[in-house]
């Protein structure tokens, strides 16, 4: 079927691969990760700093940077998402950030899809998508979540988008030159949610495929795997066409 149509199958990851959402608890549990990381580089740039080391001192203390510059950008989120819980906007922006609010809908038909609060955050210079708050069931303040798009992203997207759609359109011969897909470990509502703002509009996979092109497997061990298989079969009723591609953290 998509050789006859001459498209591309691409199967992505979501978590880790384009973006990162973190809830108010995994944001706690990672700022902690990152003060013990700190207390481990302290010990070990000064233990260096004892013996003379003065390479590994200096090594210690680089990366102690990094550490910090990590733990304060988890620190700045967790404070936003808060206020995110608490009143559905947020206190202040980072410098050069900018942020539109939305009320919007969500994919679907059941309690799901009802109105939830929107912010995305954009860089004022370069309106690259820093990161979205979002709600994944608008009526539990608990489920709100801070997503971070993966850099390129947005030109990626472009780059998947039927000829007639993209900013470059091949007006002698328009086609949809890829079929995408969506293969994760997450739960099903946060996934559904999560794509919905990578793909405004449902420009790359069309809103009444969407539910059948997103496939959500589990660690267990009568669960599908994750595979350019399993999805595609899921999705349509034809034979496997061994060519895609498939995109995942490594």
């Amino acid at each position: 079927m998509l050789l006859e149509n001459k498209r591309l199958a691409v199967v992505f990851d979501l978590d880790e691969t384009l973006l990162q959402a973190l809830t108010e608890k995994t944001l706690k549990e990672r700022i902690s990760a990152a003060g013990d990381r700190i207390d481990q580089l302290s010990r070990q740039r000064a233990d260096a700093e004892a013996f003379g080391d003065a390479a590994a001192a200096a090594d210690a203390a680089a990366a102690l940077v990094v550490a910090g510059e990590e733990r304060a950008v988890l620190e700045a989120d967790l404070a936003q998402l808060q206020y995110f819980i608490a009143m559905d906007t947020l206190p202040t922006l980072g410098p050069g950030e900018e942020v539109a609010s939305t009320r919007e809908l969500g994919f679907g038909s059941g309690p799901e899809s009802g109105l939830r609060p929107v912010l995305r955050v954009r860089d004022a210079a370069t309106q690259r998508l820093v990161k979205v708050f979002t709600r994944v069931r608008p009526d539990v303040h608990g489920t709100s979540i801070v997503i971070r798009i993966r850099d390129g992203w947005e030109e990626m997207r472009a780059s998947l988008l039927p000829d007639a759609l993209a900013a470059r359109p091949n007006s002698l011969s328009p086609k949809q030159r890829y079929d995408v897909y969506i293969c994760t470990t997450a739960e099903r509502q946060y996934a559904l949610e999560a794509w919905r703002l990578l793909d405004p509009g449902h420009l790359i996979i069309p809103a009444e495929q969407l539910a059948r092109r997103l496939m959500c497997v589990r660690a267990a061990k009568n669960s599908p795997v994750k595979s350019l298989q399993n999805v595609v079969l899921q999705s349509q009723d034809q034979p496997l066409v061994p060519v895609g591609g498939a995109l995942r953290d490594a």
